[in-house]
Order: structure tokens, then sequence, then C-alpha cells
């Protein structure tokens, strides 16, 4: 993984805001990949250690930052995870109680608009450019051996068929993995065909 800083503990709201300000307050950014780790584990013998332990994250951004276009956000003890997907959202980081909280907020308003993460120690690193495109770092693709290929319409590289239902739609976001809004079977939709053609 190409990095260009030492990890740096964030322990005061100086802190918080100087890294706010080297990602541009995540602004035009996307949380591409997160690896939540449980302290705890099953030995050999079936017995169970550390299960009411705290959870710890590792979540990567993919930024159209010229200057820093990754970053790598270390959570450690955990209290509150949640995701929110949402195009329309801008990320923030706040002290919240001796917790750091990173939140939603609204890109317009700047009204928050719910919390993603709250834990009791943070740490981050700043990430070069070998960290953007598609390849993943911290975790694997998930198979999709067992799902369908969606059916591509040669009318318009928009379309698709679903091959249960046969019904067809138009792709309005680019995914790899899509669903049926009729039958909601998940498929495979091939971006260079249906983009690149």
């Amino acid at each position: 993984m190409g990095c260009f800083s030492e990890v740096s503990i964030v322990k005061s709201v100086d802190d918080i805001h100087h890294l706010l300000q080297q990602v541009n307050y995540f602004h035009d950014s996307l949380l591409r990949e997160i690896s939540v780790l449980s302290r705890g584990f099953v030995n050999e013998k079936l017995w169970m250690y550390g299960d009411s332990e705290p959870f710890d994250a590792r979540l990567i951004f993919q930024m159209q930052n010229e200057i820093i276009p990754c970053i790598e956000l270390i959570f450690e003890d955990i209290l509150e995870i949640r995701l929110h997907p949402s195009a329309l959202m801008e990320y923030g980081i706040r002290m919240d109680d001796n917790h750091f909280v990173m939140y939603q907020q609204d890109e317009k308003t700047n009204i928050i608009e719910r919390d993603l993460i709250r834990s009791k120690y943070l740490r981050y690193r700043l990430l070069d450019r070998s960290l953007l495109g598609s390849e993943l770092y911290l975790t694997e693709e998930i198979e999709e051996n067992e799902l369908p290929s969606a059916l591509i319409l040669s009318e318009d590289p928009n379309w698709i068929q679903c091959p249960l239902c046969q019904n067809t739609y138009a792709i309005r976001k680019k995914r790899r993995i899509v669903r049926c809004p009729k039958c909601l079977n998940k498929m495979i939709a091939s971006y260079r065909n249906i983009y690149d053609r």
C-alpha cells in the first residue's frame, strides 16, 4: 500500500481540524473500503475469547484531490458503527463526549444527518495515488460465481434485461452488481459491454 505520511494520532479538536483541512473536508470523497476487526476469536478447541471486546475499523477514502488523493482512517474501540451510502452527503469528524464521531452532512446545508462511527481513538495516514482505481487493498471482491449475468441489449447500452423474469430496465448508476426492480434478482452487469461501446 503506497503512502506518503506516517500514522498520525488524533487527540484534540485542533488535530481534527488539521486532518479535515488536509483532505479538503472530505469534499468529493468516496468511502471505497471498510474493514472491521473483532478482537475476539474462537480457538482450535472451540473456546471463545473476547466476544465482548470493542471493534476496530480501517477505512480507505478516495478523493478527487490532486494533493492528497487517498486517506486511511483507523478507528479503535468502536462504540457504534452504521453505514448509509448517499451521493448527496459529505463526511465530517467531530469530538463528542471525548469520543471521535464520523458523520454525514448535507452537502448544501451542512446540516448533520446521521452519525456513522463513534470510537474512543482515531488515527490516520495519507495515501498516494496508487490507492486510486478499482483495486481493493483491505478486502477482497465478493464472489460472484453464483450470480447470473444481465442480458445486454444492443439497441441502447444503458438498458439491460433480467435473465429470470425478462424484465427490461435502464441502469442509471454504474454498478457491477445490479438488482432487477421486478423480481429483485441480483445479477452481474458488464461495464465494458454497457458503458464502453
